[in-house]
């Protein structure tokens, strides 16, 4: 486990040791998740299946952000179509 610091403009600086294992250099995307308890970088492009939880949490979250109509199909598109654009 690895401290961080936030700093005032919001940014995260990664230690050097973990970017040498992950393979991550200057430029490459990462898509970050989170939930109440915690944050998850993962490399760009990465592709893993969400869970049942995880996706009923997104899809909670995607409802809370709108207008607070119940799309869910749509909601689902957009965000892939979002998630595509990297």
């Amino acid at each position: 486990m690895h401290k961080v610091t936030v700093s005032e403009r919001g940014q995260v600086a990664l230690p050097a040791a973990v970017l040498r294992r992950m393979g991550i250099r200057s430029g490459d995307r990462l898509l970050l998740t989170d939930d109440a308890q915690a944050i998850t970088l993962a490399k760009g492009r990465s592709q893993r299946r969400l869970s049942r939880d995880e996706f009923w949490l997104m899809m909670e979250r995607i409802w809370q952000s709108g207008s607070g109509k119940r799309d869910p199909e749509g909601d689902l598109l957009r965000e892939r179509r979002r998630a595509a654009r990297w």
